[in-house]
């Protein structure tokens, strides 16, 4: 079905700007204009006539919906201009009244790729267009992965496998804290069919951010500690910081490495924890998952059991994400921990237990890895206090990915990002035509209520 675009929506869009061209992207020999180029690489005239023809690729999908769309060349186009945007990651930031105080927070979700050129086009040639949507992040619930030509990874619930004993220890304590890190976003694509042959090309894959990391903290008494980030009173210590999904990246534009959390603790000074984040997906390899946590002691902590507590601390690197230009984000990976009272008759309020998943990774050409997961238990000298600390690394982005035939490609490590937990930013691709012969080229059909020609057409 041929699709038109609103007045107002030329007016307001600005994605068709001249962009900056990168200097390592590959131009083909046809880039220079010919007699049969007419103007559609023009840089003059070729704005206007673009966004003659400008359309939005499976644009009747509802939010939070995949999309799918193919077309087919028509007959009077020579040249096919698009942008493109990969889903974003899942985002955990929140005002302090949406979670129960400050020892439960979160990072920030990684940003879509942004891709945008202009590639030479066949009349009757099949284009294929894949829309990714969003990953989301809700702290207190888990959180799928967002879908495309590539799947974000999941921040996921409880694994099963567990053994009831463990499910039993981790459910059915007063002081627990559970936590699920944002999820990856989906990867948006588009693929050339060759008329004769049908084989297919990827044009360009814009990836998927990837999902935040988050942290939190119980203890057994309300004298206990927090970590010394989740203090908004504490100002010593600034290059301390929650984990955070890395945007996607590529060869070119290398930023989709999440940024790794660091933690410590507000009382116990001296003990610190580092949380690698999950590295982007590039070259349609999967990124890398984070290393295992790092946790450096303080000698007022006890970390291993004692006769009368047991202490059990989880430690679980991230996963590497998949490969191939439709890679998958790689999933978060889970890690527990609990400091149990072995002393009869001891009231509930003696234990600390808690649970997180890390952020997962965003899909792209190559999927991005998930961050890694830590839950520190410890019992303090000081104060014969349990403590349950968990922490969790952001996922890395999903590669970016431009064909050599695409002619002056932009392509950008960020292009929009959710603002707080729970909200959404679906990925989107835009595309026109122009022609050799510009008086060839239709108008398009008026779509929305606002244009008068489609008043007219419709009182």
């Amino acid at each position: 079905m041929r699709r038109g675009i609103s007045r107002r929506d030329l007016v307001t869009g600005t994605a068709w700007a001249a962009p900056l061209v990168l200097s390592t992207a590959v131009i083909p020999a046809y880039a220079s204009s010919s007699a049969d180029d007419g103007p559609c690489l023009d840089p003059d005239k070729s704005y206007e006539i673009f966004a003659k023809d400008m359309r939005m690729a499976a644009e009747n999908r509802a939010a939070g919906e995949k999309g799918y769309e193919e077309i087919v060349v028509p007959d009077y186009a020579s040249y096919m201009r698009f942008d493109l945007l990969g889903g974003v990651g899942g985002t955990l930031i929140a005002p302090y009244s949406e979670f129960t105080g400050p020892n439960r927070t979160g990072g920030t979700g990684g940003g879509g790729g942004y891709i945008k050129g202009t590639v030479k086009v066949t009349p009757g040639q099949r284009i294929k267009f894949y829309v990714g949507t969003s990953g989301v992040g809700y702290y207190d619930r888990p959180a799928k992965g967002g879908e495309g030509y590539g799947n974000g990874g999941s921040s996921a619930a409880l694994p099963t496998e567990l053994g009831s004993d463990v499910q039993g220890k981790l459910n059915s304590h007063s002081n627990k804290v559970t936590v699920y890190s944002g999820s990856g976003g989906g990867s948006s694509a588009i693929v050339m069919v060759d008329a004769q042959t049908s084989q297919e090309t990827v044009l360009a894959v814009a990836g998927g951010g990837g999902g935040a990391g988050a942290r939190g903290f119980t203890h057994a008494t309300q004298e206990g500690g927090t970590w010394i980030t989740d203090d908004p009173t504490f100002y010593e210590s600034p290059n301390l910081h929650i984990g955070r999904g890395g945007s996607a990246g590529d060869d070119y534009v290398p930023e989709g490495l999440g940024f790794s959390g660091q933690e410590r603790y507000h009382q116990h000074y001296d003990a610190e924890v580092l949380i690698p984040s999950g590295s982007n997906g590039s070259s349609a390899i999967g990124g890398s998952g984070g290393a295992l946590a790092t946790v450096t002691g303080d000698k007022e902590l006890i970390f291993d059991s004692t006769a009368r507590t047991e202490i059990r601390t989880g430690n679980s690197a991230g996963k590497s994400g998949g490969s191939g230009p439709n890679g998958n984000g790689a999933d978060g990976v889970v890690a527990y921990g609990y400091a149990l009272s072995t002393i009869g008759n001891t009231s509930d309020d003696r234990n600390a237990t808690g649970y997180i998943v890390s952020g997962g990774g965003g899909a792209g050409y190559g999927g991005g890895g998930s961050g890694s997961a830590v839950a520190v238990a410890s019992e303090s000298l000081k104060s014969d206090t349990a403590f349950v600390g968990v922490a969790s690394g952001g996922g890395g982005g999903g590669g970016n990915f431009v064909s050599p035939d695409v002619i002056d490609p932009y392509i950008t490590a960020e292009g929009g990002s959710s603002v707080v937990v729970g909200s959404t930013t679906d990925g989107m691709i835009r595309y026109s035509f122009c022609p050799s012969d510009p008086n060839k080229q239709p108008d398009p059909e008026p779509t929305s209520p606002e244009d008068p020609e489609w008043m007219a057409r419709n009182s």
